[in-house]
Order: C-alpha cells, then sequence, then structure tokens
C-alpha cells in the first residue's frame, strides 16, 4: 500500500530542482539569459583585437551578438575602469561595426579598451583586446614631446559660396563633401561672429558617395538680416570632422500684408460710389511698385480687372490706395448680385509679396 506515495515522492525530489532552474534566468559564460529563459544574450566585440592604434588615427570597431540584447548599442573607450569617452550612442547593434577617431588629446598609454554595452540590457557589454595608445613620430614608451600636426578628414561645405546672398523665406540648397568614413552624423549650422544662431539640423545622414545635401532649405524669417554668416557642418560624435562655408549674407524676409481690409475681415458690403482706403504693409525687399488687381470670384469667371498696373509700394514699410466703387459696366466690370469680389495687391518687381484684402459683395 505504501508503495505509490514512495513512487510520487521519488518523482517530487527529482523534478523540483528543474523547476527551480527553469523559473529565473541565469548567467552563463557567453552572457545572460532572457527573462523567458530561452536565448542567451551575448556581444562579442571582434576589433580592435589589440596592438596599437594612433592617436588623431581612424579606429574600426566590429562586434558581434546572440540572442536578443536590443536594437542598438553604446561605444565606449576605456582605461583601466575609467570611460574615457563616449564614442557613440544609439548606434544600430546589427550593423556590426563602427569607424571613429581617436581625439588627439586622448593621453598616451596603455590598458586601453572598447566596450560595446546594450542600451536595453545595460549588463549585456562585450570588451575589445586590451590595446595601446601611442604617437606617430615619438619613441617607443614616450609620453610627451613633439606632436606631429593633427589632420582631421575632410568637409567641405560647396553651397552657399562665398558671397552669396540669401533672402530669407527663399528655398536654398545647402551642400557638402566629405572624405572618408564620417563618424556620427552631420549637425548643420548657422554661425555668424562664432556664435551658434540656428541649428539647422541636429544630426542626419552625412549623404552618399561623398556627398550630402539639405534641399530645399527656407531660412527662417527671424533670421537677423546681415553679412558675415557661415553654414558649418560638423559630426555629431568627433568635432574635429568639421568643415565650414564661405561667409554669405542673409537679406529681411520679403512680404506685404493687406492691413484693410484685412484678408481675414467678416464678408462686407460696398455700395457703388462708396470710398474705400486700402492699406498694407510690407518688409524686404519687395520692389518699389505693386500692382492692384480686382478678382472677380466664381460666380464672375474668375475675371481680373486692373486697378493699377503700377503704383508706389509706399515709404517705411506701408502704402495705401484710395478706390471708390465704379457704376456697373465701367471698365468692362459688371457687378453681380451676391457675388464675392477680393482684391489683389502684388510687388512687380518682387512676385512673393502680395496679399488679398478680405472678401466683400457689391451693391447697386
Amino acid at each position: 500500500m505504501r508503495k505509490p506515495a514512495l513512487v510520487a515522492l521519488f518523482l517530487a525530489l527529482v523534478m523540483i530542482p528543474e523547476l527551480a532552474t527553469a523559473a529565473a534566468p541565469t548567467r552563463t559564460s557567453e552572457g545572460m539569459l532572457s527573462p523567458q529563459g530561452r536565448d542567451v544574450m551575448s556581444i562579442t566585440v571582434t576589433s580592435p583585437a589589440g596592438g596599437k592604434l594612433s592617436r588623431a588615427g581612424s579606429c574600426l570597431i566590429k562586434w558581434t551578438f546572440k540572442g536578443n540584447p536590443g536594437a542598438s548599442v553604446n561605444i565606449l573607450l576605456m582605461q583601466g575602469t575609467a570611460t574615457v569617452k563616449t564614442l557613440a550612442l544609439n548606434q544600430p547593434i546589427a550593423g556590426g561595426q563602427f569607424n571613429c577617431q581617436l581625439d588627439k588629446d586622448i593621453k598616451l598609454g596603455d590598458n586601453f579598451y572598447i566596450v560595446v554595452q546594450s542600451q536595453e540590457h545595460p549588463k549585456i557589454m562585450g570588451k575589445s583586446n586590451i590595446f595601446s595608445v601611442f604617437q606617430p613620430g615619438l619613441s617607443a614608451g614616450a609620453t610627451h614631446g613633439p606632436v606631429s600636426p593633427y589632420t582631421p578628414p575632410q568637409v567641405t561645405v560647396t553651397h552657399p559660396e562665398q558671397g552669396a546672398t540669401w533672402a530669407a523665406g527663399d528655398p536654398q540648397s545647402i551642400e557638402w563633401q566629405y572624405t572618408g568614413d564620417p563618424p556620427g552624423q552631420a549637425k548643420v549650422l548657422l554661425i555668424k561672429s562664432n556664435q551658434v544662431i540656428k541649428t539647422i539640423s541636429a544630426g542626419q545622414s552625412w549623404g552618399q558617395w561623398g556627398k550630402g545635401y539639405i534641399i530645399p532649405y527656407y531660412m527662417p524669417s527671424d533670421v537677423p538680416p546681415g553679412s558675415g554668416y557661415i553654414i558649418k557642418v560638423v559630426s555629431t560624435t568627433d568635432d574635429n570632422y568639421r568643415g565650414t562655408s564661405g561667409q554669405f549674407t542673409i537679406t529681411p524676409y520679403a512680404r506685404l500684408i493687406v492691413t484693410q481690409p484685412a484678408n481675414n475681415a467678416p464678408l462686407a458690403n460696398w455700395p457703388v460710389g462708396s470710398a474705400h482706403t486700402l492699406t498694407w504693409t510690407y518688409s524686404g525687399d519687395c520692389g518699389t511698385h505693386v500692382k492692384i488687381e480686382l478678382h472677380g470670384g466664381v460666380n464672375d469667371g474668375w475675371k481680373i480687372y486692373p486697378l493699377a498696373a503700377s503704383w508706389p509700394i509706399g515709404a517705411n514699410g506701408s502704402g495705401s490706395f484710395q478706390w471708390t466703387v465704379p457704376p456697373s459696366g465701367t471698365n468692362g466690370i459688371t457687378w453681380i448680385p451676391g457675388n464675392q469680389y477680393q482684391i489683389m495687391i502684388a510687388g512687380i518687381e518682387n512676385q512673393k509679396c502680395w496679399d488679398w484684402t478680405g472678401k466683400f459683395t457689391v451693391s447697386q
């Protein structure tokens, strides 16, 4: 009668350790099991493989991984237990490599290594073999002495060109060329007198086949007009990888705005014979004259009736035009009851400067 009970006790003693082992993740010599206990996660750095690396020289970092350590990694330069520099953040783990430039200011010495660390699972990381950093031209073991000039990979901003003029609000192009394998991403800055006026791009692709660009780029209207501006294109991870354009000038944003009756004013009725003063403001290079046209709207077949082929734009940023609603039949105008009309004021020399009045109807 005791035999079934003894068998059950024996099975329980055998199975309990196995269940306990599967219940929680365990560390292995390769890495760490995922929380589900199925996939071993690990990162292995295969390059650099030791030896010596030149200060201010390139460093190709390569890695492999197992399991699912996450989508991205951080890359660190270490010496002993100290972090010397963060070389890159949020690099795609699937890429398997990153080309960096060792800073010219890194202290010469031994016991350096690279760490590639999972962003999602910081405990999952791989370490390269130990290497030393040396300065070409110095004797073995030397840590000071004359340093040869540092020549970083080259970035050349080809547009805007020296002496160019950009009008704020107009479409322009920013273009550059580069050599080598650029580190990080391309950060694009608008600079004047060594001050960053605007970050045009905080980081984007360097481009392809040695060329990159931002096309079109509209200079915002709030950028102060003036000369001495430059465009700087610089790596997000290495300030030595950079290039600047020639100096260029930014002119004010050109625009014209009808202030009376404003184009968002409620629909009005203008009787024949009533007088109206149209007013507007302007800024930038809108030219010296405007044309003023009456537009007939949908019920009048979108006809256009010239009111003034050339009228002075005004002075000190404002202008005006006095108009009396003529009788029907004047200059080919036939007033249609209920139809909605508008008047357009537009620069003659600069067609970007234009605006509408508010809509109105005309009564006999």
